[in-house]
């Protein structure tokens, strides 16, 4: 019996062996696919058998399998269940990739402002970041954080020429001629009146970006420019208190003012003995002996006068020449700018309560030491006190100031001109003077030592000369939401903003401002030596203040019914809006802060000028304005899906306002869009299992557009009369009563799609737009007016077409992962309808930093005088009658009477690129993230500065390619930079300025910036209580990579300092 025991034992043994020898480990890590990170406590079901697994804290987990073929489940909440097949064997371990069910692209909830559309019921073209996404930049500007990231928004960095253009970016190209250019921002449902900078970039959730009609059309006439939503973080019900902080630091590199193109201190002091040696400083010399003068010129006259030999001048003026501005005001005036960012979010939730509390602190100081500092303060909460019945409430609190620094490069000059060669301080670091407006000789002996130290010394004299900004905004708002039945629900809102701004431009009595002020008007009696002070001894102030003050009211019905094998969604309400703002300016004299002291001035009488001896009235005054917006609106948006597969939606929007004609708002006219989805890919038909996702999408309708300084009334402007002091009157703007809105037509089709398991995704969308009842100007009876024979009103035309492709794809998958987001946007925007006469199109030759509207062409044009080359002198020439030409006149006189059809110009292209785009590359490996995003823009033209003899000789402002102008017979062969002529001859100067030598093509491609991040394993976070902790370094504006044109210019800043390099530092944390 015993040993028959014994035997049962050695056989169970070996076959068991087999048997385990038989069976193969299958080892497995689940990881988000946002972040590729580690997911615990995933649940894991084995098809066909009982068995069940969860993952642990790095995301593992593993079963032991015979060969052959299985299906598994992954299922985590938040996340969409993965289904997942495999072979036994497998030699590596396999990585399961859950995407969170917000980033699916078919749950998507896009928000408009008035309501959120699930994104598979939306026909209409939107772009959704979310706050990953906007991390991926710094910097306390939520906007420009969009620079890019995302399709269909392009960046302008020209100066603009537009007073209502605030924001430097536009959506989808223009859509107005003379009207408003910047998008409408949208802040938690309502439009955002406040500076934009007031917006903590930390605060924000989401951006949605609102680009077609069916899109945008909701928020009627201000909508024609695109809309921008921006969503901020709000905590949620059945939510552990959870805090996040984030910290940061900013430091970017100082300007190196040496990159410059400025003509060299030894040519300018050449052009400057050349000048005094033709008397061109005799005048001054002899007439106005107060007058400043530049060093070299001191040096030259005390020569002609021989008080110095010409040993002593020669040393001099080479001593000057190897003396350049740059190296002091780098020395001793700039900093490397730092910003610092600190952030703390608390949120949380109950059954019946979610509430959301946030603090932001900002400060950091710029490159000339001006200090700046914002506070964030933000409370939200969410209310159902019953089920059926939610109740909203947000408080916005901002609160900045910032101070001025030292003086800014272009601001030292000497009578008004630049001076390349000035010495800032001595060999010890110790200050030195230069002669602002009046020369040393005159302000050391002038009034017999009674008048105040006229010298001016840049080192010092910011320290006496402060201007401090201050802003407070505040902003509420609340909601009321009830449901009525399941599918029907109302809403009331209402918002209320007050934004305070103020500035105080303090000019101390140590001031050179105060005391040039004071010594200007001075009076010293001939008889007995008495002085009388008309400016009373003291300080300026220069006191600006503004308020705005906004309410929205908003009353809708919400429906979301199952009908017919579909869904119907639609709102529909009303609302009101009123904007106020006033602001006033002052200047007071005799200012001291502590104790407070002012003195009265009378600004109404002339008095002698001290130096000039000429009556003048003192500077000053006050101004008050005051501006009142009034909207009322009526709104319907409604959509309906059947079977989950085909969508129609429709809105219309009326808009009235005090700012319309009588007529215009009496005309019932809305601004509407409809539109059509095609959700292909859930067709029975369908079986493309390689393109799991296709969707068509197509739209048409009308966005408004509407200029708020325009109004249908008459305009008078009143002011003193100075020479009768009496009040007057001037109208400066005719009635109106046709005045109503811009329009912009827009047809949208678009397609989004997803391969199998996301591998590539995207969207392309191709669009084309029409401006109508565009304000432009028409004809008018001068003699009913006297100010123009021309008035505005809405006749002008203009027409637009573009493509945006936006793609995704998963390159690599794994513990090393490999992400790609290539993004394309086409835009071309012309002008089809203009009244103005032929010589507006003339302002197409110029630096294309203006919009001109010349029909058939972009908006943002630039055309050139034609180039002939130089002649056997020098001169420039271009073509006149088919022939080359130096009579700048008569080929100044065509262009003017003809515009662009000008057979001396030539029109180049665009000066806005119209194909722009970025590639990001993100590549990861466990925690450690790099993301690098390239950004290029082709297709358009800009002018560079160039050498005019006239500024030079007049302002001081040079161009290094003086260097390379033309000297000697055969030159013309080896440069296009004209000769040097003295006098200066303007026509010649301008003619070269704008002629088709100073134009390059602006196509560049840049590396925006380089990110890169670590996230700490959870496993190591959880044993010290935290949930998250990223520390990231950002490098951004890290150069051009490539770029057309052959000088190595900047398209994006021609003439002036690119961006500086910029490093950020930061650490995220969640606990």
């Amino acid at each position: 019996m015993k040993s028959t025991s014994t035997l049962l034992t050695i056989l169970t043994f070996i076959l068991g062996t087999q048997l385990v020898f038989a069976q193969k480990p299958f080892m497995a890590r689940v990881l988000s696919f946002k972040d590729s990170l580690p997911i615990a406590s995933a649940n894991i079901s084995l098809k066909g058998r009982p068995t069940q697994t969860q993952s642990n804290a790095e995301g593992r987990f593993s079963f032991v399998l015979e060969s052959g073929r299985y299906e598994i489940k992954v299922k985590h909440i938040g996340y969409k269940e993965q289904v997942v097949r495999f072979n036994i064997p497998i030699d590596k371990e396999l990585i399961i990739f859950l995407i969170e069910e917000d980033n699916q692209l078919e749950d998507i909830n896009v928000s408009t402002g008035y309501q959120k559309i699930p994104k598979e019921r939306a026909a209409g073209a939107f772009t959704q970041l979310d706050n990953s996404s906007l991390n991926e930049q710094s910097g306390t500007n939520i906007l420009a954080r969009l620079e890019g990231i995302t399709s269909g928004v392009n960046f302008d960095t020209k100066a603009s020429t537009n007073s209502q253009r605030k924001l430097n970016f536009n959506v989808r190209g223009l859509s107005s001629i003379n009207g408003p250019l910047d998008p409408l921002i949208v802040l938690d449902n309502f439009p955002y009146d406040g500076d934009i900078n007031n917006i903590n970039p930390n605060d924000v959730e989401s951006i949605t970006i609102l680009k077609d009609a069916a899109a945008s059309s909701i928020w009627g006439a201000r909508a024609g420019n695109g809309v921008v939503v921006i969503t901020t973080k709000k905590g949620k019900l059945n939510q552990k208190t959870s805090v996040e902080f984030r910290s940061s630091l900013i430091i970017s590199e100082k300007s190196d003012n040496f990159k410059l193109p400025e003509i060299s201190s030894s040519d300018f002091i050449d052009v400057e003995q050349l000048m005094f040696a033709k008397g061109a400083f005799n005048s001054v010399i002899n007439n106005q002996p107060y007058a400043a003068l530049t060093p070299a010129i001191e040096v030259l006259l005390k020569r002609r006068n021989l008080s110095i030999s010409a040993a002593d001048s020669a040393r001099q003026i080479n001593a000057l020449k190897q003396t350049d501005i740059r190296d002091d005001y780098s020395r001793y005036f700039l900093r490397k700018p730092y910003t610092q960012q600190h952030f703390i979010n608390f949120s949380g939730g109950t059954q019946k309560n979610a509430f959301g509390l946030s603090a932001a602190y900002d400060q950091g100081r710029s490159e000339l030491d001006a200090p700046f500092d914002k506070v964030n303060i933000k409370f939200t909460n969410s209310y159902v006190p019953y089920k059926n019945l939610k109740i909203d409430l947000g408080i916005y609190y901002t609160n900045s100031s910032n101070e001025s620094g030292r003086p800014k490069l272009n601001t030292l000059k000497i009578g008004g001109k630049k001076v390349p060669y000035l010495d800032l301080a001595d060999e010890d670091g110790n200050p030195l003077e230069i002669a602002l407006n009046y020369n040393k000789r005159y302000t050391s002996t002038t009034g017999n030592g009674k008048l105040l130290d006229w010298s001016y010394v840049p080192l010092e004299d910011y320290k006496h000369a402060v201007t401090r900004f201050r802003l407070n905004d505040f902003l509420s708002n609340i909601g009321i939401r009830q449901t009525i039945l399941s599918w029907l629900s109302m809403e009331a809102r209402y918002q209320y903003e007050r934004q305070q701004s103020g500035s105080n431009n303090i000019q101390e009595l140590g001031s050179y401002a105060a005391r040039n002020m004071i010594n200007t008007f001075t009076q010293i009696s001939p008889t007995t030596g008495m002085i009388s002070y008309i400016v009373p001894k003291g300080g300026i102030l220069y006191q600006s203040s503004s308020v705005l003050t906004a309410h929205n009211l908003r009353a809708q019905v919400n429906v979301d019914k199952s009908l017919f094998s579909g869904v119907l969604t639609g709102i529909i309400g009303a609302e009101i809006r009123n904007s106020e703002s006033e602001g006033q300016s002052g200047t007071y004299y005799g200012y001291q802060e502590n104790p407070l002291l002012l003195a009265n001035v009378d600004l109404t009488h002339a008095y002698p000028n001290f130096i000039t001896g000429g009556n003048q009235n003192i500077p000053g005054g006050q101004s008050f304005t005051r501006m009142e917006n009034n909207f009322v609106s009526a709104f319907t948006n409604l959509a309906y899906t059947y079977q989950n597969r085909y969508t129609l939606s429709a809105s219309a929007r009326r808009d009235a306002s005090n700012l319309f004609g009588v007529n215009a708002n009496d005309k019932w006219k809305p601004l509407w869009s409809i539109g059509g989805a095609w959700d292909i890919a859930k067709e029975p038909f369908y079986h493309q299992d390689w393109l799991t996702t296709l969707k068509l999408r197509i739209t048409y309708g009308y966005q408004g557009n509407v200029d708020l300084t325009r109004t249908a009334v008459a305009i008078l402007r009143y002011s003193d009369n100075s020479p009768a002091n009496l009040p007057q009157a001037s109208i400066n703007q005719l009635n109106n009563p046709e005045l109503k809105w811009e329009k912009t037509g827009q047809l949208n089709i678009g397609v989004d799609f997803a391969t199998s398991s996301t591998r590539i995704s995207g969207s392309i969308d191709i669009y084309s737009k029409h401006g109508s009842d565009l304000y432009g100007p028409v004809p008018y009876d001068y003699t009913a007016w006297g100010q123009s024979d021309y008035i505005t009103r809405n006749v002008a035309d203009m027409k637009g077409r573009g493509v945006e492709i936006d793609l995704h794809s998963r390159n690599i998958e794994g513990k090393f992962s490999w992400q790609s987001h290539f993004m394309f946007n086409y835009n071309k925007a012309v002008t089809s309808n203009y009244f103005g006469p032929a010589g507006y199109t003339a302002s197409v030759v110029g630096s294309g930093s203006a919009i001109t509207p010349a029909v058939g062409y972009p908006l943002y044009s630039i055309a050139s005088y034609k180039w002939a080359g130089l002649d056997g002198a020098g001169n420039p020439q271009g073509i006149l009658n088919g022939k080359p030409s130096i009579d700048y006149r008569a080929i100044a006189l065509d262009r003017t009477r003809n515009g662009i059809a000008s057979g001396s110009i030539i029109y180049h292209g665009s000066s806005l690129p119209d194909k722009t785009g970025s590639l990001i590359n993100t590549f990861s490996y466990e925690g450690l993230s790099l993301s690098l995003n390239i950004g290029y823009k082709f297709g358009y033209y800009f002018r560079r500065p160039a050498l005019s003899y006239t500024q030079l000789f007049g302002q001081g402002t040079g161009h290094s390619e003086f260097t390379d102008r033309w000297q000697k017979p055969g030159d013309e062969l080896l440069t296009d930079v004209p000769s040097l002529v003295y006098p200066a001859n303007s026509n010649r100067d301008s003619f070269y300025l704008l002629s088709e030598a100073t134009v390059e093509r602006g196509d560049h491609i840049r590396l925006q910036y380089i990110n890169l991040s670590y996230s700490f394993s959870p496993v190591f976070l959880g044993n010290i209580g935290i949930k998250k902790l990223n520390i990231y370094s950002y490098a951004s504006n890290m150069g051009i990579l490539w770029r057309e044109n052959k000088k190595g210019l900047d398209p994006e800043y021609p003439g002036i300092l690119s961006l500086p390099k910029t490093y950020t530092f930061g650490l995220n944390l969640n606990f």
